[in-house]
């Protein structure tokens, strides 16, 4: 979990096991420390759908999921073809708002800060910090490697938010 209102530092962690993020929405509000102050808005890529958890965690924050590949791929300079497979069809009603509320003029405003607020994170960890792979093995071990990996992150940010 990053702050995406302007600090960029990871305010939670975890690892998990499965290759999709369906199921981590209501993980990662509640593994925000209450300390950090509360949440008012959460933003989640494509990996995150999954209409109960959208439902439940909508109901504690603003929150904003792109429901299909067209709600987050637009580049303004692709010059690759476009594809030929269709788009997936929504159906869940509660999807189907999601996807409207992403899709409005704010709503893409606000989904917008995403990329620029987690992949930079990421971005950071893997070509200026050298992180390609975890070095350790087992869930365990993993997580304290990550965890380690964004303390050494967010020091290296406060640092620079400090300006010194």
């Amino acid at each position: 979990v990053v702050d995406a209102e302007g600090s960029q530092l990871v305010l939670a962690t975890d690892v998990i096991a499965t290759p999709s993020d369906a199921n981590q929405l209501e993980a990662a509000l509640k593994n925000v420390q209450e300390s950090v102050g509360p949440v008012q808005r959460m933003l989640a890529d494509g990996g995150y759908v999954n209409a109960e958890a959208i439902e439940k965690v909508g109901q504690k924050v603003d929150l904003y999921v792109a429901i299909t590949a067209e709600d987050n791929s637009h580049r303004r300079y692709d010059f690759r073809p476009p594809k030929k497979k269709p788009a997936k069809k929504v159906t869940d009603a509660r999807l189907v708002a999601m996807r409207e509320k992403v899709r409005s003029k704010e709503g893409r405003h606000i989904y917008g800060r995403r990329a620029a607020t987690v992949e930079p994170v990421f971005g950071i960890i893997k070509a200026a910090m050298g992180l390609r792979q975890f070095l350790l093995r087992g869930i365990g071990k993993v997580r304290i490697e990550w965890d380690l990996v964004c303390l050494a992150y967010n020091m290296r940010r406060l640092w620079g938010l400090a300006g010194t």
